[in-house]
């Protein structure tokens, strides 16, 4: 702290005058360098001692934010430029910007989770680096920027990433192909790209079923990476190739979320909808007798002549298993023609 020589001076060999003598070498009281001068010296080069975070430990989610503390092994500081440290975040690593500071023995930046980040552990790659500028002590030494081991974010923290958003990979059906009438049962099921919970209200899936869709009611749920509901065919419902119309929806106070909070993304994808696996087709539309009529000439028939009497259905339908009776006013006593 005040530069000063050790007495006595060490001298190899001999130090004579003229005559001979030997020189006395003990440095008189106040006569030494400090007694003089102010020099300091400072040789000690500090370095970073650790990477550290006030944060708490657990899954973090898009959004949420991450503090992260590098540590000096004395008072720095940081001029002309920034500290940047690179957290290790999967595909696209991040980098937490921490400004200029004077004289501190540690400096803060933050990282804001985004989409797409994973970390088990969250952790920094070494070394720390400077964007420019300098980084130095009192005396101007340079710091190292080496993290040393067993000092980085991992090795006192538990700090998960799971900034992926989890998606709908599929909306399909475990009913089989085949034509379905009023009163059938069909099964929807959603599968997502990762587990999720549905809380507070319901998802809801719309069906395109003709000029009044259907909506499939899928209740809470969770954790699971599949769920299902299901749709009766109601009358007046019609679909040559059951599908759904996306995106879902979640009513009310419904949330879709991952185990880290993160919201569901509810677009059903291209080529994954119930009518690209499935060959499901609803017939809801009840047939009904659209009228009686007779391709005989009008006239007056007697006892003995044949008149037809045609049925009409609004659509086509087969007769099985019995007779269709149709009852004609004749008097006193009703006749009935019988279709087979």
């Amino acid at each position: 702290l005040d530069l000063t020589a050790v007495s006595p001076i060490a001298v190899a060999g001999t130090l004579l005058d003229s005559a001979g003598n030997a020189t006395t070498l003990t440095i008189p009281a106040g006569q030494n360098i400090a007694d003089s001068k102010a020099i300091v010296v400072d040789g000690v080069i500090p370095f970073v001692s650790s990477i550290s975070s006030s944060t708490g430990d657990g899954l973090k989610k898009v959004g949420d934010v991450v503090n992260v503390t590098v540590n000096f092994s004395e008072p720095v500081t940081l001029a002309g430029g920034n500290i940047e440290v690179t957290l290790e975040t999967g595909s696209t690593d991040r980098v937490v910007t921490i400004a200029p500071f004077s004289s501190a023995t540690s400096a803060t930046g933050t990282y804001t989770v985004q989409a797409g980040d994973a970390s088990l552990d969250l952790n920094a790659n070494g070394p720390v680096a400077l964007s420019a500028g300098t980084v130095v002590d009192a005396a101007g030494n340079p710091t190292t920027l080496t993290i040393p081991a067993g000092q980085n974010l991992a090795d006192a923290k538990a700090i998960v990433i799971d900034g992926v958003i989890p998606t709908v990979t599929s909306v399909t059906s475990t009913t089989g192909n085949g034509l379905y009438k009023v009163g059938d049962v069909i099964n929807v099921t959603v599968n997502f790209s990762e587990n999720v919970s549905l809380s507070g209200d319901n998802l809801e899936v719309t069906l395109e079923t003709g000029a009044t869709d259907r909506k499939v009611i899928i209740a809470p749920f969770g954790p699971a990476n599949s769920a299902v509901g299901t749709y009766t065919v109601q009358a007046g419902d019609a679909s040559l190739d059951l599908t759904a119309n996306g995106p879902l929806t979640l009513a009310g106070t419904a949330t879709l979320l991952d185990a880290a909070g993160n919201p569901t993304t509810l677009t059903i994808p291209a080529g994954q909808n119930i009518a690209d696996a499935k060959n499901i087709a609803v017939d809801g539309v009840v047939p009904f007798v659209s009228s009686v009529t007779s391709s005989t000439a009008n006239g007056t028939y007697k006892a003995g002549d044949v008149i037809n009497v045609t049925v009409n259905f609004n659509e086509n339908v087969t007769l099985a298993g019995g007779n269709l009776l149709v009852t004609l006013e004749t008097g006193a006593t009703d006749r009935v023609v019988t279709i087979a």
